[in-house]
């Protein structure tokens, strides 16, 4: 009667399998098509493979259950090519895998067996060797690696077996050691071998020499191994080795590896093409290290480590086949970076200083420099590989000021990575790298850069320099010149406020410009000239709207093509002055010429400052055509001439007592929205009152004094006002919060409205008060005659410092900080 049942089960599963898009096999997933397919049972804590599994599954995938193997487990799924068994607690003894279980599996190629030898109990277990020599057709093994165990003379068998993967991502895999008869039977034609996470410790040199095709070597996450453990590994390895990966083969706290020559001279014979040796705390190579190096070599990854100047580098351009190399630290959005003096202090430079051991080949002299401290000006000469196309030295923590750089002529270099280190400053003279294409030099805190920088790169189609402190450094208009054939263009997270007309005047071939995040208020950049823009990223600034004659530009832009113009993120004003803007993007978005991506994230502000968002644009307009066109001509009309006569008046009263008015107004919506208690407490020392113009001073004198050297702690508008809050608000709310209000006055502060409403704001609070706010720096010499009558009242009758030109500038400063601690 069973023999029966089951005859009957293996017709049905037969009958199922011809139309499988129409199978069940519950509680498995299926898919595919008759000749190749996939049961999906991982992680359903199964006993046993389920009778609805097709007879004709070629993968089985059965990670993660509980699966009991018998004899007759698989002896109806005899086209499998696949078999995934990992995460099933089958220790290695012969009662859990019987010795004929596979002998039926004529086609399998790939069997998983890893991540299983974990039960404590199993005290001496043993490779399944009975049951796995049956498996003729077998080209690839996982399976966990035992303690001092060789793999037996039954490996032999498999003649096919062309990859052995001994690892564990659960920690069932503690080879410790192995030595030159660990794999001495495998098949001697085995070209990919992994040893990879199995707390190797020991290899006994000339452990791989019996593998005479062997092509790649993976002995990475064996922390305990160091490189003495790898040189082992590589002593008489076979000629034919094409890739070498040793990730992670040191102690994670180890300081100052170095390279030593015998494992560059091990490789020398090879066919080597890829080295893997990413976080190894590596610093240099021995001086002649990188000599011995095959001459295939072309892709080299050793990111993670911390590699510092040394003599080695003399040796780089001796790589004749150096094609790729990525050196970077590991990625973070964060600033790995220490206080500049700290860093100076613990640099790898130093700390290799001890090192007694790996390190000792390497000994500084007067010429050498910690890769974090190149700031020196001398020029700097690097010769390169000639065939050397990709760079990445990213997040390596580089503190260098680029000048003076120039790299051999026949070098081939067209993609640069330095992005996330502190290379602050970008002043130019740089030569030989005219045939790079892309550059990242994002994330270094950059807020300089000359004008010939750029333009060193002539062949430049993708640049990013975002996430730096650009916004000054771009008020020069020649500073993007001659990248004509620039396409991509980031300059996100720079600190602009505004951007000269012709800043991107030589851009013709510019396909997408990227601004986000930055506090861009007008859009005045001439974009005509570029008729490839496809992408104008302006997200998360303070636009309000896109002026008339810009969207021209657009509009003819895309009579060619779509247009993507991203203002998400930014304060769009709904308000009658600005329906024509409104407007003008419902129609674009309608015809389909101009996308504005998401629209849920705009936000329109009316003029009672509620928010409503963009989803609905059309529903917006039309309620403001209708609240800003509903009044008759007649009552316009009509009361035109009374709000005449009674504005004519009124106008004389405000602008007698504009200030005074002004003031009161803002201080009223201060305390409106504020819980101001009655001992009121200040929250910054002094708000700093500047032009645009005046920002290096601010920045890199006035800031550093008083808040880095003198604990005091001030408002900037630039980095603390609200963003999104009216301005007026910003400020009045500055000047009641700080203690004083400290005003730069230059010639460019008496041009700026909103510098004089800060200084009068800050009148009107010390009348209202009775305490002493103003507090006024003098700039330069400015004529009296060029002074507005009520700046010059405020010099007056208010103290005043006048700054030095020439000359010490510490009783300035000290006289300074006395008046603001007063």
């Amino acid at each position: 009667m069973e023999m029966w049942t089951r005859i009957l089960v293996i017709l049905i599963s037969r009958l199922a399998s011809a139309s499988l898009e129409f199978l069940d096999c519950a509680p498995c997933k299926c898919s595919g098509h008759k000749g190749n397919v996939t049961a999906d049972c991982t992680d359903l804590n199964l006993m046993e493979i389920p009778s609805s599994v097709p007879y004709v599954t070629t993968v089985l995938l059965f990670a993660g259950n509980n699966l009991s193997l018998q004899e007759d487990t698989f002896e109806n799924l005899t086209y499998l090519k696949t078999l995934d068994l990992r995460r099933n607690t089958l220790t290695y003894t012969r009662t859990r895998f019987p010795t004929f279980m596979f002998q039926n599996l004529t086609n399998l190629t790939i069997l998983k067996i890893n991540d299983n030898n974990a039960d404590s109990s199993n005290n001496d277990p043993k490779y399944p060797t009975d049951a796995l020599e049956k498996l003729q057709s077998l080209e690839w093994l996982s399976i966990d690696g035992l303690k001092y165990q060789t793999f037996p003379t039954g490996f032999s068998k498999l003649k096919r077996l062309k990859r052995l993967s001994v690892t564990s991502s659960i920690n069932t895999c503690n080879i410790y050691s192995v030595s030159v008869i660990t794999f001495k039977y495998l098949n001697p034609f085995l070209d990919h071998i992994d040893v990879v996470n199995c707390n190797l410790r020991v290899v006994e040199p000339g452990t791989f020499a019996h593998q005479k095709r062997l092509k790649t070597l993976d002995i990475s996450k064996n922390f305990y191994l160091r490189f003495d453990g790898v040189t082992n590994a590589t002593h008489l390895i076979s000629g034919s080795l094409e890739k070498l990966i040793i990730n992670e083969v040191v102690p994670p706290h180890t300081l100052c590896v170095a390279i030593k020559d015998q494992f560059c001279r091990n490789l020398n014979h090879t066919k080597l093409v890829e080295l893997h040796a990413k976080n190894n705390k590596v610093s240099v190579f021995n001086a002649a290290a990188l000599t011995y190096l095959p001459k295939t070599l072309k892709r080299v990854y050793m990111n993670g480590n911390r590699f510092q100047y040394g003599i080695y580098v003399g040796s780089i351009a001796s790589l004749t086949g150096l094609e790729e190399v990525y050196l970077g630290g590991p990625f973070s959005w964060k600033m790995p970076f220490p206080h500049i003096p700290e860093m100076v202090q613990t640099s790898p430079y130093n700390d290799c200083n001890n090192c007694e051991n790996e390190h000792s080949a390497y000994t500084p002299d007067e010429h050498s420099s910690s890769s974090l401290a190149m700031t020196r000006p001398y020029p700097v000469k690097i010769n390169l590989p000639p065939n050397l196309k990709i760079v990445s030295f990213s997040s390596s923590q580089l503190y260098y000021h680029i000048q003076n750089i120039s790299v051999n002529d026949n070098n081939n270099i067209t993609e640069i990575d330095v992005s996330r280190n502190l290379l602050t400053e970008w002043n130019g003279n740089i030569s030989g790298l005219e045939k790079v294409e892309k550059l990242n030099i994002s994330g270094n805190i950059a807020h300089n850069v000359g004008v010939g920088f750029f333009p060193s790169f002539k062949k430049l189609v993708n640049l990013d320099i975002s996430h730096n402190q650009l916004g000054s450094a771009l008020l020069k208009r020649e500073i993007f010149s001659g990248l004509s054939k620039l396409q991509t263009l980031n300059l996100s997270n720079n600190f602009i406020t505004k951007l000269l007309p012709k800043v991107f005047s030589d851009l013709s071939s510019l396909i997408e410009l990227k601004l986000s995040s930055n506090s861009i208020q007008q859009v005045q950049f001439d974009i005509a000239h570029m008729k490839n823009l496809k992408v104008l990223e302006c997200s998360k600034n303070q636009i309000q709207w896109l002026e008339h004659s810009f969207r021209a530009i657009l509009d003819e832009i895309s009579n060619d093509h779509i247009i993507t113009v991203d203002l998400s993120q930014n304060p769009i004003a709904c308000t009658c002055d600005n329906i024509h803007f409104l407007s003008w993007m419902k129609t674009s978005r309608i015809n389909g010429r101009i996308s504005f991506g998401n629209l849920q994230k705009y936000v329109c502000v009316y003029d009672d400052s509620h928010r409503v968002n963009l989803e609905n644009l059309e529903e917006v307009v039309r309620e403001l055509e209708m609240s800003c066109y509903s009044y008759s001509g007649f009552f316009i009309g009509s009361a035109l001439v009374v709000f005449v006569c009674l504005g004519f008046l009124a106008c004389s009263l405000l602008y007698r007592f504009r200030w005074k008015l002004r003031y009161v107004y803002y201080a009223a919506r201060h305390r409106h929205s504020t819980s101001e208690s009655s001992s009121h407490e200040f929250v910054f020392d002094a708000f700093v009152s500047s032009a645009e113009e005046d920002r290096e001073f601010v920045v890199s004198e006035l800031l550093v004094k008083l808040e880095e050297e003198s604990d005091m702690r001030l408002n900037f508008h630039q980095r603390d006002f609200t963003v999104g809050r009216p301005i007026a608000h910003n400020i009045i709310d500055a000047v009641k919060n700080s203690k004083r209000t400290l005003v730069i006055l230059s010639r460019d502060f008496l041009k700026s409205s909103w510098c004089i409403h800060e200084l009068q704001m800050a009148h009107m609070e010390g009348v209202s008060t009775g305490r002493d706010v103003l507090l006024i720096i003098l700039m330069e010499h400015i004529p009296t005659n060029k002074i507005p009558v009520e700046v010059l009242y405020h010099m007056k009758s208010d103290s005043y410092i006048e700054y030095p030109l020439e000359g010490e500038k510490d009783v300035f400063w000290r006289r300074l900080i006395a008046s603001l601690k007063e």
